[in-house]
């Protein structure tokens, strides 16, 4: 869906196909997903959409980060498959990833024909 907004927003998405663990934190045993980092950048609305990074996610949202090592541990143990599957960005993750675009586009268009028509308008009283 659309936001109007500026910066940038993440949104993390639990890969289809691989159970859910646990993993020791700060906080005590924590049950985590592993997920896609999805960045969106917004300027007003949304210009780029990518999978930024893989990460541990929790319920409540929060995630932590991988490093190569945590990925070959967990691998090692069994909690996560080798190879590591890659999330694809759907087409609607694209069209609304790349709304602001869309719509910049038709802006600028509408105002290209509207300066184009202005110019010529000018051009065709000058000559009468």
């Amino acid at each position: 869906m659309a936001r109007y907004s500026f910066g940038k927003s993440e949104e993390l998405k639990c890969l289809d196909g691989i159970e859910k663990f646990n993993i020791d934190t700060q906080e005590g045993n924590t049950e985590v997903c592993f997920a896609a980092k999805i960045v969106t950048q917004n300027v007003i609305a949304p210009i780029n959409i990518k999978v930024d990074s893989y990460v541990l996610a929790t319920e409540n949202k929060t995630y932590y980060d991988l490093s190569k090592d945590d990925i070959s541990y967990f691998q090692m143990t069994g909690e996560l498959p080798d190879p590591l599957p890659k999330y694809e960005l759907s087409s609607s993750e694209l069209f609304w990833g790349y709304f602001g675009i869309i719509i910049f586009l038709f802006i600028g268009a509408g105002t290209l024909k509207q300066i184009i028509e202005t110019f010529l308008d000018k051009k065709r009283m000058s000559k009468k």
